[in-house]
């Protein structure tokens, strides 16, 4: 596996070279700027793993299991080569300009998205557990503030990228917001209590800056480094100090990095159950989880044998427990979650389906529904879509309005 995992590995960085040179030269195309990250979540863990030995899983069973397979390492090396080849064959000469429409408009909008937590923070049933830093693990919230809580959440998300937005496009104009945002994103970041928020911030931030300058250059390839550098120094800091892992030993270290930034061995899992159902089985039955993600506001009263999130499910193979004794649940991805759901070819259909979903909405030419799209593009790679189940509905909304050309 060596040899095949070291060449997968080359033939990947010659197609990631092909999409940064396009960037650099022809301007800024979505779907080569998504390969980029794509390259880093899972094709970096195979760099990793012709120079450092794969960390011990032991603690995981589906991960262990998956990793150990040689098949499911060969199936995961070729998916890597047929999505590189999809994103180079389908990219598309959609490139991305954001031209602003009503400057002044949208920068108020922004500001009032921006401070809408504030306001919403003084109806918190208690009010007191925000005097804490840290997630659901630091803050124990009964039913009422946990309701109150997720919706404060949605809430910093919004604001976090209204921050991003003021940030690229107001500061110099007004040194008002300028001063202002700093701590308006302090609190964000205070108040949802997760590292999550912070990557998002990073992220818009680094998609307005390419899209600003129109092709990428030396200087906002600099800033985005230093932004993504910064992200995993706050990481680190809030895995020392909030999740107190700083008594930990270098190989548990590596271990919790490895799961943090890569996604390699979620697809694997997926992999290794498509493979072997008799030995896991993550879902039922082929679409489960899309089944959740369509009647994801039908309440469960309702709607009885409604299957629970992707999530849940694959946490239980995961551990190998059954979904009622699942406490957390292990972040998943856009890829993984096809492979679950339809098998084998979920290999193809994932990447298909992904830059379809990146071409679908950069293809009315509106600048806000591109931003999103490449935002969403970004994210999924990361975590699953109901995370961000209110920009999903938005970037929907947007798709109709401009498929049908109505007015909001």
């Amino acid at each position: 596996m060596y040899i095949f995992n070291f060449i997968t590995f080359i033939i990947c960085s010659l197609f990631l070279i092909n999409q940064v040179i396009y960037l650099y030269t022809r301007g800024i195309n979505l779907v080569s700027l998504s390969y980029v990250f794509y390259f880093f979540v899972f094709i970096i863990p195979i760099g990793l793993q012709l120079i450092i030995d794969e960390p011990d899983y032991s603690r995981f069973y589906g991960f262990d299991v998956a990793i150990k397979d040689s098949l499911v390492n060969f199936l995961y090396s070729f998916s890597l080569l047929l999505s590189s080849i999809i994103f180079y064959l389908f990219r598309g000469r959609e490139n991305f300009s954001f031209d602003i429409v009503n400057e002044k408009k949208i920068a108020l909008i922004s500001f009032f998205i921006a401070i809408l937590p504030l306001f919403y923070l003084f109806f918190a049933p208690n009010i007191e557990l925000y005097g804490l830093y840290g997630g659901k693990e630091i803050r124990v919230f009964d039913a009422d503030e946990n309701d109150f809580h997720s919706n404060l959440v949605v809430l910093t998300f919004l604001s976090c990228i209204a921050c991003a937005y003021l940030t690229v496009y107001s500061y110099k104009k007004n040194w008002f917001v300028f001063f202002l945002l700093p701590i308006i994103f302090f609190l964000d970041v205070w108040l949802n209590g997760k590292r999550i928020i912070f990557l998002l911030f990073v992220t818009t931030i680094i998609f307005l800056i390419f899209l600003k300058n129109k092709k990428l250059n030396i200087k906002s390839t600099l800033v985005a480094l230093i932004l993504l550098l910064s992200f995993f120094a706050f990481s680190n800091w809030y895995q020392n100090n909030v999740r107190d892992y700083s008594e930990k030993n270098i190989e548990e270290k590596y271990l919790n990095f490895r799961i943090d930034y890569f996604r390699d061995q979620r697809v694997k899992m997926a992999l290794y159950s498509t493979l072997y159902p008799d030995s896991m089985k993550i879902l039922a039955y082929p679409g489960q989880s899309y089944v959740f993600t369509m009647g994801a506001f039908i309440p469960r009263s309702i709607w009885t044998s409604k299957p629970y999130p992707y999530p849940h499910y694959f946490t239980s193979s995961l551990l190998n427990i059954s979904p009622d004794q699942r406490a957390w649940t292990m972040t998943t991805s856009w890829f993984d979650e096809f492979i679950s759901n339809f098998g084998i070819f979920g290999i193809l259909f994932g990447p298909l389906c992904y830059v379809y979903f990146i071409r679908l909405g950069v293809k009315f030419n509106n600048s806000y529904l591109s931003l999103l799209t490449g935002m969403l593009a970004a994210i999924y790679l990361f975590l699953h879509m109901l995370t961000f189940i209110s920009l999903l509905i938005l970037w929907i909304v947007l798709i109709l309005k401009n498929k049908f050309r109505f007015k909001l």
